[in-house]
């Protein structure tokens, strides 16, 4: 999976700086492109698509997303016969059942809780990254591109 990436939709500059660095600290060979607004990430999604680039293997989507929030984005993704495909994790912070019940209806593939600590932030991206790269069968980015 050479071209694999992970596209995250994070408006938090300081979450993103914590993420890279973990990514860089724990070797992870899967890079990350960070968008920090939704008209931002869906234009970089619109350009994949037109351009034929590579699509990301799977994206992360904030449920804190300016201008529109995580949930409105992931009812747009699965909507998208070019992008439904794409694995969506949802990351949500302090959410109840209801939220967490809606994501999973309208197609998330995972929803993971927000951590409060680096620990935590730490084995969560480590237990993401060998689920999503090492133990779930993805299709390979160029295959991606031509579904798309």
């Amino acid at each position: 999976m050479n071209d694999a990436y992970i596209l995250m939709l994070e408006g938090d500059s300081e979450d993103q700086f914590i993420t890279a660095e973990i990514f860089a600290e724990k070797n992870v060979n899967v890079p990350v492109k960070f968008i920090d607004t939704t008209s931002a990430f869906f234009s970089f999604l619109d350009s994949c698509i037109s351009e034929r680039q590579t699509l990301p293997a799977v994206m992360l989507v904030t449920m804190r997303s300016i201008p529109e929030n995580g949930l409105s984005v992931l009812k747009q993704l699965k909507s998208n016969d070019r992008l439904k495909h794409i694995p969506v994790i949802m990351l949500i912070e302090g959410a109840g059942e209801m939220l967490i019940a809606e994501c999973y209806a309208y197609g998330a593939n995972s929803v993971i809780q927000k951590p409060s600590t680096l620990i935590s932030t730490i084995n969560k991206i480590e237990s993401f990254v060998k689920y999503w790269f090492e133990i779930v069968e993805l299709p390979l980015a160029h295959e991606l591109a031509v579904i798309a």
